[in-house]
């Protein structure tokens, strides 16, 4: 019989799982580590440094560009992208930790040559003003990876690897959100039955595209009696460029760290996905950005002085 589970993510932010069926996705090949059963992390060299790399967007203005005939849409949207530094075992301030942030303002337009404002970047034929400002966000992301992975041991990316996966240097993707059912019903009984730290095995994905990923599933903490059964997991992927010994190094320290780094219900709305050196990051960067309010009043007056 069915039964209402509830997804412990805030509605505000949209569930946690909007599953897609598996026919739309790339190929998967789920025999690289034999039997397909739960693992256990195993020991493996510890994590000296790791990056955590996310971003934020937020639209400011919502506007029209109009003429005599035409009336199309358009807006102001600004991104922050951050890197924070974590040592595990190691306490530290943020300010220690904290290693870049970038902040940046574009004017977006629904038109092939869209006007021009101080201070904004113009990205014009926006048909989709929110995809665009959001895959602006994910193309910061990917310069400031690769910026910080010259730095530290392990670079980790919030979200899947799009942009990433053709960086010089090594960064593992982190997403906490499930858009898309990659896996067949008997393999995802798996994923529900994991233990807090177990993974799946690794798989691949993609093998014949461009875009070729080793992956894996990771249970962070086990759901409440009234959540769905697959709250508190994760999925995490790497370029399929460094092997199979690579994706198991990796999955095996990251197994050991990212539960100890789970945040808590009462103090997260994505727990416990949204890590707390994320949650600390995205908070970081939304200061960044500035007050809503006072940036709009700011805008308001650059669109008078600019058409008045």
């Amino acid at each position: 019989m069915l039964r209402l589970k509830i997804d412990p993510w805030s509605s505000d932010y949209g569930p946690s799982l909007h599953l897609q069926d598996s026919e739309t996705i790339a190929e998967v090949k789920l025999d690289l580590e034999g039997e397909w059963r739960a693992h256990d992390p195993q020991p493996a060299d510890p994590l000296k440094e790791v990056a955590l790399i996310d971003g934020v967007r937020r639209m400011e203005l919502n506007l029209r560009l109009e003429d005599e005939a035409r009336s199309m849409k358009a807006a102001i949207g600004t991104l922050g992208c951050g890197a924070l530094v974590i040592k595990p075992g190691e306490p530290q301030s943020l300010t220690q930790a904290l290693r870049y942030v970038d902040v940046r303002a574009y004017l977006l337009v629904d038109a092939l040559d869209g006007p021009t404002l101080p201070n904004l970047t113009t990205l014009a034929n926006a048909t989709d003003l929110m995809m665009t400002l959001q895959n602006k966000m994910r193309e910061t992301e990917a310069i400031l990876a690769d910026r910080v992975s010259e730095e530290v041991e392990l670079v980790i990316a919030d979200g899947p690897l799009q942009n990433t996966h053709s960086l010089k240097h090594e960064v593992l993707g982190y997403i906490k959100s499930q858009h898309q059912q990659l896996l067949e019903r008997k393999e995802m009984d798996l994923v529900r039955q994991l233990q807090p730290g177990q993974r799946t095995p690794i798989f691949s994905l993609g093998q014949d595209t461009k875009y070729h990923r080793l992956s894996w599933y990771l249970r962070l903490d086990s759901p409440a009696q009234d959540e769905t059964v697959l709250a508190g997991i994760v999925r995490l992927e790497m370029d399929a460029n460094y092997g199979l010994q690579q994706a198991q190094k990796r999955a095996n320290q990251l197994g050991s760290l990212l539960p100890k780094l789970k945040n808590s219900r009462h103090r997260d709305a994505r727990s416990p996905q949204n890590l707390v050196p994320i949650a600390v990051l995205e908070r970081a960067v939304r200061h960044r950005l500035g007050d809503p309010a006072l940036r709009q009043r700011n805008y308001r007056q650059t669109l008078l002085g600019a058409f008045s």
